[in-house]
């Protein structure tokens, strides 16, 4: 054999064993059971008051019947994690007063409860497997910012009782007008009355000639006329 084709086979056995090196280096940790975990939301924003919700998936290519857990860190101004909360692949949920961990393998969800400016931070979730050396695999960096709290819930109240107000005025209104009518109404009546009884007294001497009278000079407003007086014929 030639000396140069030599030098080519062995390049080529090179390269093939360097290939092979390559893709045992990436595809052996999924041959093995490699497990990768995300977060997301990257960034979320929410008022002081509220909740904030992350999502932690854990996607297993094998061995996925292996007992693990997922544990939540804190970090501060780039400071060291803080281990915040944790939860078990067979538990299906944990809470306590500033967290509640809910588990919907292989999504494990987080809710940090009534938030305050110190929450804010980037946070991450991290699988421990237990057969594996308590391995820790992280997952990438999400991102709380806490706002301001919203102050245009208190004002949306005060136009609906300014708007409640209104119709209250009006039927008290009325309602005086209605009153104030009613009471000229009676008092008027009771005028009438009383100047209609009045005439009556007058005009009694008229005897039955009065309703001979009353067909001539009609009625007015309640009120008999008075007969009108009758002569003898010349």
């Amino acid at each position: 054999m030639a000396p140069g084709a030599s030098k080519t086979a062995w390049g080529s056995v090179v390269v093939s064993l360097t290939s092979l090196c390559v893709l045992l280096l990436c595809c052996g940790p999924i041959l093995a059971g490699c497990r990768q975990v995300t977060l997301f939301p990257a960034i979320l924003a929410v008022p002081a008051g509220g909740s904030a919700t992350f999502f932690c998936n854990v996607s297993m290519k094998n061995n996925s019947s292996s007992e693990y857990s997922i544990n939540w860190y804190k970090e501060t101004n780039h400071s060291q994690a803080q281990k915040i909360a944790e939860i078990s692949a067979k538990n299906p949920q944990m809470k306590t007063d500033k967290y509640l961990l809910t588990n919907h393998t292989p999504s494990f969800k987080i809710e940090i409860l009534n938030l305050h400016q110190n929450d804010s931070g980037s946070y991450y979730c991290g699988l421990i497997n237990f057969f594996e050396s308590n391995k820790l695999t992280e997952s990438n960096r999400s991102h709380l910012v806490v706002t301001a709290a919203l102050e245009k819930t208190n004002t949306t109240d005060e136009p609906e009782i300014e708007e409640g107000n209104p119709p209250d005025n009006v039927k008290a209104m009325l309602l005086g007008i209605l009153l104030l009518t009613g009471a000229v109404v009676l008092l008027i009546f009771g005028c009438r009355t009383i100047m209609y009884r009045r005439g009556e007294g007058r005009e009694a001497t008229c005897g039955v000639r009065v309703h001979c009278g009353l067909w001539r000079a009609g009625v007015s407003v309640g009120l008999m006329l008075p007969c009108a007086p009758q002569y003898p014929a010349s």
